[in-house]
Order: C-alpha cells, then structure tokens, then sequence
C-alpha cells in the first residue's frame, strides 16, 4: 500500500515540476514524469529483488524531492 501512495504522489509531484518550468506540450509533460519516476521505480525494484532498500548518502528519490520542494517553494515566494 506504501508503494501505491509514493506512486501516485511522484505522478502529482512531476505534474507541479513541470507547471513551475513553464512546459506547454504533454511530450514534455511525459519526459518531466519520467524523469520524476524512475528513482522511485528502481528503489521499489532494489527493495523487491534484494529484500532490502539500501539508500546510499545520496539517492535520486530523496534527493530530487527536497530539490523539488525547494523549486515550488521558491517559486510560490518570487513568483517568475
């Protein structure tokens, strides 16, 4: 059930990425999701086939969330 909320929460969280870089057509709407994605989607991988979810000191799926809130947060003060 994690899982499924972490699933949904990166396809929401790459749709308010890719409003705060201005993108206008679905392709990169698409690229912008991927991009968000495939962090979390090889950490639900490595947790699966080893049986354990090892994160190094830095990690894609931590990481690209804190630099991502930062993004909105600093877009919702100054604006574009």
């Amino acid at each position: 059930m994690d899982h499924s909320c972490d699933a949904l929460t990166t396809a929401i969280f790459s749709i308010g990425l890719a409003t705060i870089a201005g993108v206008q057509t679905p392709q990169v709407y698409f690229i912008v999701w991927t991009m968000c994605s495939i962090p979390f989607y090889f950490s639900t991988l490595e947790a699966y086939y080893v049986g354990t979810l090892h994160l190094g000191y830095l990690n894609g799926a931590s990481e690209g969330t804190i630099i991502g809130v930062i993004l909105m947060c600093s877009n919702g003060i100054y604006g574009k």
